[in-house]
């Protein structure tokens, strides 16, 4: 028996207990809703941190294909999300589908981009050291740069319709509180982005309850997929100078 394989066990363990809970909890929901969500809460998170380790002790991987894998993977998961939503009778205002006027959308991206803002300047001020993972991650040539915006979208809307529009309404109806259900599907969120290293989990986690406070007070996911979508640009276009500041 190797020194890991116990480790492995425990996380397997984890991983079961955490979706064993996810499923029961969730009672009410159709068996596709709960199924999802168990996943969401189990499976997924262990599967982010893995392939984090991969990419860190692995080979390179050139970025582009970092970048369209995961572009692949999220518009996949999306469409499960969708397809789950739709046969356990999620209508369009439990998956912020609202439309909102453009001044509501407005304020609420300046609101949520402020936030973002006063992280990195709380990081800067803290001295906060990012992970050397970043590097291998940030677009660095003009042709990665240009890869990283459709990667940006697509994250941008897939990432807040299954973590703010289905996994928000999912966990509400299974802790009672659509706040709880907020505040326990940040840090699935933040464990999306593993390969950000604990400084990024805990603030993607952060941000992400952020990006959750238009969909729960106006019902509408439209201004966290755009604040989340320029986040990203930014973080990518400008991540490697802020890094070396």
């Amino acid at each position: 028996m190797t020194a890991i394989e116990p480790a492995r066990a425990l996380l397997l363990l984890l991983v079961a207990a955490a979706s064993i809970v996810a499923w029961a909890a969730a009672g009410e929901l159709a068996w596709p809703a709960r199924a999802l969500l168990a996943a969401l809460v189990g499976p997924l998170p262990a599967l982010a941190v893995s392939q984090a380790r991969a990419l860190a002790e692995g080979p390179p991987v050139p970025r582009t294909v970092i970048y369209v894998s995961s572009m692949i993977s999220l518009w996949l998961l999306a469409l499960v999300t969708a397809i789950a939503a739709a046969a356990s009778g999620f209508t369009r205002r439990l998956l912020g589908l609202s439309v909102i006027d453009a001044r509501s959308i407005a304020c609420w991206t300046l609101l949520c981009l402020s936030a973002a803002a006063a992280m990195y300047i709380a990081g800067r001020l803290l001295h906060v050291r990012e992970d050397p993972m970043l590097e291998k991650v940030l677009p660095l040539t003009p042709r990665e740069k240009l890869w990283f915006i459709p990667l940006s979208i697509t994250a941008g809307i897939c990432e807040e319709f299954v973590f703010r529009g289905f996994a928000v309404s999912a966990l509400t109806a299974a802790t009672g509180s659509m706040w709880i259900g907020a505040l326990i599907a940040a840090p699935l969120f933040g464990m999306l982005h593993a390969y950000q290293g604990s400084v990024g989990i805990t603030r993607t986690a952060a941000l992400g309850f952020v990006l959750s406070l238009p969909m729960l007070l106006t019902g509408s996911l439209i201004p966290g997929m755009i604040a989340h979508t320029l986040i990203d640009i930014a973080g990518g276009w400008f991540g490697r100078q802020w890094i070396a500041r």
